[in-house]
Protein backbone atom coordinates (compact mmCIF):
# COMPACT_ATOMS: atom_id res chain seq x y z
CA UNK A 1 0.00 0.00 0.00
CA UNK A 2 1.54 3.49 -1.30
CA UNK A 3 2.01 5.88 1.34
CA UNK A 4 -0.39 8.41 -0.02
CA UNK A 5 -3.22 5.53 0.27
CA UNK A 6 -2.04 4.73 3.77
CA UNK A 7 -2.39 8.44 5.05
CA UNK A 8 -5.99 8.45 3.69
CA UNK A 9 -6.82 5.76 5.61
CA UNK A 10 -5.32 6.13 8.69
CA UNK A 11 -6.97 9.77 8.76
CA UNK A 12 -10.69 8.58 7.73
CA UNK A 13 -9.94 6.27 10.35
CA UNK A 14 -8.97 8.82 13.20
CA UNK A 15 -11.96 10.50 12.20
CA UNK A 16 -15.30 8.45 11.02
CA UNK A 17 -14.24 5.47 9.33
CA UNK A 18 -14.57 2.46 11.25
CA UNK A 19 -12.59 -0.66 11.09
CA UNK A 20 -12.90 -4.32 11.98
CA UNK A 21 -10.77 -7.36 11.63
CA UNK A 22 -12.28 -10.72 9.91
CA UNK A 23 -11.24 -13.92 10.31
CA UNK A 24 -7.20 -14.00 11.09
CA UNK A 25 -5.55 -12.27 8.77
CA UNK A 26 -8.14 -10.08 6.77
CA UNK A 27 -10.01 -6.39 8.05
CA UNK A 28 -12.59 -4.06 6.26
CA UNK A 29 -12.85 -0.41 6.69
CA UNK A 30 -16.38 1.10 6.60
CA UNK A 31 -16.73 5.07 5.44
CA UNK A 32 -19.82 6.48 6.61
CA UNK A 33 -21.45 10.06 6.51
CA UNK A 34 -24.40 11.84 6.89
CA UNK A 35 -26.42 12.82 3.79
CA UNK A 36 -25.34 16.38 4.22
CA UNK A 37 -21.86 15.14 3.87
CA UNK A 38 -22.53 12.82 0.70
CA UNK A 39 -20.69 14.87 -1.69
CA UNK A 40 -17.10 14.46 0.94
CA UNK A 41 -18.02 10.68 1.29
CA UNK A 42 -18.17 9.99 -2.88
CA UNK A 43 -14.68 11.86 -3.14
CA UNK A 44 -13.54 8.72 -0.05
CA UNK A 45 -15.02 6.34 -2.35
CA UNK A 46 -13.54 7.37 -5.46
CA UNK A 47 -10.11 7.75 -3.31
CA UNK A 48 -10.31 4.01 -2.50
CA UNK A 49 -11.46 2.90 -5.80
CA UNK A 50 -8.57 4.48 -7.64
CA UNK A 51 -6.56 3.05 -4.99
CA UNK A 52 -6.95 -0.55 -5.92
CA UNK A 53 -9.13 -0.95 -2.58
CA UNK A 54 -11.96 -3.24 -3.67
CA UNK A 55 -15.31 -2.53 -2.35
CA UNK A 56 -18.07 -4.82 -1.46
CA UNK A 57 -20.65 -3.01 -2.91
CA UNK A 58 -19.83 0.29 -5.78
CA UNK A 59 -23.15 1.32 -4.68
CA UNK A 60 -23.00 4.09 -1.87
CA UNK A 61 -25.89 2.73 0.40
CA UNK A 62 -28.21 4.88 2.84
CA UNK A 63 -29.71 3.70 6.41
CA UNK A 64 -31.67 5.48 8.85
CA UNK A 65 -31.47 5.70 13.17
CA UNK A 66 -33.41 7.21 15.43
CA UNK A 67 -32.01 9.41 17.67
CA UNK A 68 -34.16 9.20 20.79
CA UNK A 69 -32.50 12.36 22.53
CA UNK A 70 -34.60 15.05 19.69
CA UNK A 71 -37.17 12.46 18.61
CA UNK A 72 -35.88 12.61 15.12
CA UNK A 73 -34.14 10.17 12.80
CA UNK A 74 -30.76 10.91 11.06
CA UNK A 75 -29.69 9.82 7.83
CA UNK A 76 -26.76 8.36 7.04
CA UNK A 77 -24.61 7.21 4.13
CA UNK A 78 -22.35 5.18 3.50
CA UNK A 79 -20.04 2.34 1.86
CA UNK A 80 -17.35 -0.68 2.90
CA UNK A 81 -14.11 -2.19 1.63
CA UNK A 82 -14.14 -6.08 1.04
CA UNK A 83 -12.12 -7.61 3.86
CA UNK A 84 -8.80 -7.86 2.36
CA UNK A 85 -4.81 -9.31 3.96
CA UNK A 86 -3.67 -5.98 3.46
CA UNK A 87 -6.01 -3.74 5.50
CA UNK A 88 -4.93 -5.98 8.79
CA UNK A 89 -1.52 -3.90 9.87
CA UNK A 90 -3.86 -1.15 10.50
CA UNK A 91 -6.77 -3.24 12.03
CA UNK A 92 -3.84 -3.74 14.36
CA UNK A 93 -2.63 -0.48 14.94
CA UNK A 94 -6.02 0.68 15.79
CA UNK A 95 -7.69 -2.05 17.19
CA UNK A 96 -7.44 -3.50 20.65
CA UNK A 97 -7.67 -6.74 21.76
CA UNK A 98 -11.45 -6.57 21.94
CA UNK A 99 -11.66 -4.76 19.09
CA UNK A 100 -12.14 -1.45 20.20
CA UNK A 101 -10.85 1.21 18.68
CA UNK A 102 -7.57 3.01 19.86
CA UNK A 103 -4.98 5.71 18.80
CA UNK A 104 -2.02 4.15 18.24
CA UNK A 105 0.75 4.88 20.66
CA UNK A 106 2.84 5.83 17.74
CA UNK A 107 0.73 8.06 16.12
CA UNK A 108 3.03 10.96 15.95
CA UNK A 109 4.67 8.93 13.68
CA UNK A 110 1.93 8.15 11.50
CA UNK A 111 -0.05 11.63 11.17
CA UNK A 112 1.24 13.16 8.25
CA UNK A 113 -0.51 16.73 6.68
CA UNK A 114 -2.49 14.51 4.16
CA UNK A 115 -3.85 12.35 6.71
CA UNK A 116 -4.98 15.25 8.91
CA UNK A 117 -7.08 16.66 5.81
CA UNK A 118 -9.44 13.28 6.26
Amino acid sequence: MNKKVQDMLIGAILGDAHISRTGVNKAFISFEQSKKKSEYLNYLQNLTKEAGIPLQDERVKEYSREDLRYNTTNKSLYFRTESLEELKPIAEMFLDKENKKIIPSNISDLLTPRGLAF
